[in-house]
């Protein structure tokens, strides 16, 4: 059969038919809206209108791009590692970032309470009284809801596997921000020269220890390189969502009466709020969507909790406390999202809360600089924190200060080259990469 002979015009449409296959093969159907790929490079196709040389370039760079982008502030929860991580990135929504949020100001809260308000106001004032109140319900819900939403954004990388999942690249870059940070408070508590300062590094063999046992603040990061590997190990093992939780609950019961060394019993305890946000990650974002009874609900757990822990003691009294504890994220993701619902509360939350990472790391080095000046010997501090309305608004005033200085101090450090004090090195992270679909996979 001789071919059709044309003289201008268009092609043959058997021809025509041909090349459009040809180029949707390899530029992506126009309905797909070109590149349908995933962060890893598996199965891209280039962009329409993009070459096949271009688009396979692009495929080659894009795992570095993804993890160059992505592999900062893991303290928040979040490593684009392939197309369920993307997609995690991508959900940046207001609730998530302002819970966060929440959780660290409960933090640097906690922390100025008890080490520094309680050293300089009366003990015996109404005023002091109260926020030992609020102190005391902080220590209980403040960690919780941190490492429940980082269990939540790492949820698609871990369950899947330790293979192609995202647990290696959590370990290797949470511990090295770690070991980071470790040192530097080591230098910063030797010339602060305070001994008598919560969680000090005085000598070199605590220094060592902290490599293998966190005693400072910075076991936050430690347990975050920690519990992935946990739960990815427990997973492997074929051991069901309701054992691992209930593994960490025994373990939080555990924790309560075990206290040798500081910081164990903190590792054992929260391990299970970790766990809760990966494995119930889409029952907690419910709690995210507007409405009475998503507040009303885990509001009424946690206060009949907190209510029944003050009149009851021994095992109810601890089981009080883990009830406080776990309806405190669901509460917490609830009023989130409410305040989010007011725009300029939505802006400070996010913001925020995607920069806890240098707000949980300064807030210790700055409270060790505030107490050379507000301390029991200041005379001025104490006179002044004996006016109720200054006792009140004190600790609130300095939680400010703080977050506000640490930001600032974190965008004087990111101009160090490299940013190395808040940002994993992209060789170290593209060692733990995981593997590709399809390439030895397990």
């Amino acid at each position: 059969m001789r071919p059709a002979i044309t003289t201008g015009g268009s092609p043959p449409r058997s021809i025509s038919r041909s090349r459009t296959r040809r180029v949707r093969r390899s530029c992506g159907s126009p309905r797909s809206g070109g590149s349908t790929a995933g962060a890893d490079g598996a199965n891209r196709r280039p962009a329409r209108g993009r070459t096949p040389r271009a688009a396979t370039a692009n495929r080659r760079r894009a795992p570095h791009v993804a993890f160059s982008a992505t592999h900062r502030a893991l303290i928040l929860g979040r490593v684009t590692t392939g197309s369920g991580d993307a997609l995690v990135a991508r959900e940046r929504l207001a609730w998530i970032d302002t819970t966060r949020g929440l959780g660290v100001l409960a933090v640097v809260l906690f922390h100025v309470l008890i080490w520094s308000f309680a050293t300089v106001a009366d003990p015996g004032s109404s005023v002091a009284a109260l926020w030992d109140q609020v102190g005391g319900s902080l220590g209980r819900i403040r960690m919780p809801i941190l490492f429940a939403l980082a269990g939540l954004l790492a949820q698609s990388g871990l369950l899947r596997g330790w293979r192609r999942g995202s647990a290696r690249v959590r370990l290797v870059s949470n511990y090295y921000l770690y070991a980071v940070w470790v040192v530097l408070y080591a230098v910063f508590f030797a010339l602060l020269a305070r001994p008598d300062f919560p969680h000090s590094i005085d000598s070199l063999d605590r220094v060592l220890l902290q490599f293998v046992f966190p005693t400072t603040t910075l076991w936050f990061l430690f347990a975050l390189a920690l519990y992935p590997l946990v739960l990815v190990l427990l997973r492997a093992l074929r051991v069901p969502w309701w054992g691992i939780l209930l593994l960490g609950t025994a373990a939080w019961f555990l924790a309560t009466n075990l206290r040798v060394i500081l910081f164990g019993d903190a590792l054992l305890a929260n391990f299970v709020f970790f766990a809760l946000g990966v494995l119930g990650a889409e029952q907690l974002r419910r709690f995210s969507r507007p409405g009475v009874l998503v507040l009303l609900v885990p509001l009424g757990v946690f206060l009949v909790a907190v209510v029944g822990g003050r009149v009851v003691d021994g095992a109810a009294g601890q089981i009080a406390g883990f009830v406080v504890s776990a309806s405190a994220i669901p509460l917490a993701v609830a009023c989130a999202a409410l305040l989010c619902r007011w725009a300029p509360a939505a802006r400070v939350g996010s913001a925020i809360g995607r920069r806890t990472l240098p707000i949980y790391l300064l807030q210790v080095p700055l409270l060790g600089l505030w107490s050379l000046v507000a301390n029991p010997d200041a005379a001025w501090l104490t006179g002044l924190l004996e006016k109720p309305v200054a006792a009140l608004l004190y600790p609130l005033v300095l939680t400010a200060a703080i977050v506000a200085l640490s930001l600032g101090i974190r965008r004087a450090l990111a101009l160090i080259p490299g940013d190395p004090l808040f940002t994993v090195p992209a060789p170290l992270v593209a060692l733990t990469r995981p593997a590709r679909a399809g390439r030895h996979a397990g």
